[in-house]
């Protein structure tokens, strides 16, 4: 009997991780068209969504040094900010916390990776333009995130990829395992 409870927990328990798995592809295909533009100050409070849109654009004229004949023709789904866990007021008024990122959800992918092939430029600006993961997958970005700097300062080649529900990092094209975690050679 003993037994067979064992194996019933053991496939309940399965049965739940690949609910997860499900719940995390599909929350991936959701934020598919979606990118983060992390460090765009807030200019005034409440933010609306025209400014959200309007500080984007700027940024990406401004910045990015996109032409803004393509700016202007690019089509946004929606535009906002998200969300910060302090009170805004405070952070655009100190220079140590950083605004909570804009959320942009492009109609096209072809406007998405255009952008995305730019966003090394950011860097420069403190700022980052990121794809928007699921709170799982930021998580193991984030954990991963000094070993990645460790391989690329080592001279690695540095990818990222979404095998099933993980967010995996490779390094010249071997998968790093967060468990099989070393010194690069």
């Amino acid at each position: 009997m003993e037994a067979e409870v064992s194996d019933l927990k053991n496939q309940l328990s399965e049965s739940h991780r690949q609910v997860e798995k499900y719940r995390i592809q599909d929350e991936v295909r959701s934020k598919e068209y979606n990118l983060l533009f992390n460090g765009i100050e807030i200019t005034k409070m409440p933010e609306t969504q025209d400014l959200s849109e309007q500080l984007v654009r700027s940024f990406m004229t401004a910045k990015l040094q996109f032409a803004p004949s393509l700016v202007s023709n690019m089509k946004f789904a929606n535009v906002h900010r998200l969300p910060g866990r302090t009170d805004a007021s405070k952070i655009s008024n100190s220079t140590s916390k950083r605004p909570p990122p804009i959320v942009v959800k492009f109609c096209t992918m072809r406007d998405k990776m255009e952008v995305l092939k730019l966003a090394p430029r950011s860097r420069q600006f403190h700022c980052a333009i990121t794809k928007h993961l699921p709170i799982s997958m930021q998580r193991q970005r984030k954990g991963l995130m000094a070993h990645a700097n460790m391989l690329f300062n080592a001279g690695k080649k540095i990818q990222w990829k979404v095998i099933d529900a993980e967010y995996c990092l490779f390094a010249d094209g071997e998968w790093v395992k967060p468990e099989a975690r070393s010194m690069p050679s």
